[in-house]
């Protein structure tokens, strides 16, 4: 039987090997289906591929779903027994050990932000109002003056 390190160091590998693969497809619909078909592999849930998006929103939701379903997998793969939120929770420190070295989840977030972050940002109280040389310009809801982010 293999040691837990190598069996990690190949859940690693393979990882990698997933977004070598995502990175052959032209559109983002199916990189998202590709991702769901590997994971969903590692679960007991159906796979039936039938993430057809008819807008934006349907990609943001199905992300979130993606997101949470690499995360729960790494949590379990790590040798945790309940969900991550549930982990995350209990510890948050944990959080950042579970996504630096998860290049899917990075590759998740980074699409999510790239896709939806001013709508995120705009969401919580923050609008981006002009891009300078310097940065970002944001008006923070709580804040009498616009801030500037380099």
């Amino acid at each position: 039987m293999k040691e837990l390190k190598e069996l990690i160091e190949e859940h690693k590998t393979r990882q990698f090997q997933i977004l070598n693969i995502v990175d052959t497809f032209k559109s983002l619909v199916d990189k998202l289906t590709y991702i769901e078909y590997v994971y969903i592999g590692y679960t007991d849930l159906e796979n039936d591929l039938s993430f057809k998006p008819e807008n934006l929103d349907d990609i943001r939701e199905h992300l979130i779903f993606l997101m949470d379903l690499v995360m729960d997998i790494e949590v379990k793969f790590k040798g945790f027994n309940s969900d991550y939120v549930e982990v995350i929770e209990n510890d948050p420190k944990l959080l950042k050990e579970f996504t630096k070295d998860n290049p899917v989840y990075l590759f998740l977030i980074d699409t999510k932000i790239r896709i939806f972050g001013a709508e995120i940002m705009q969401e919580n109280g923050i609008e981006i109002v002009d891009l300078t040389e310097n940065g970002f310009v944001i008006k923070d809801d709580f804040k009498e003056e616009n801030i500037l982010l380099n």
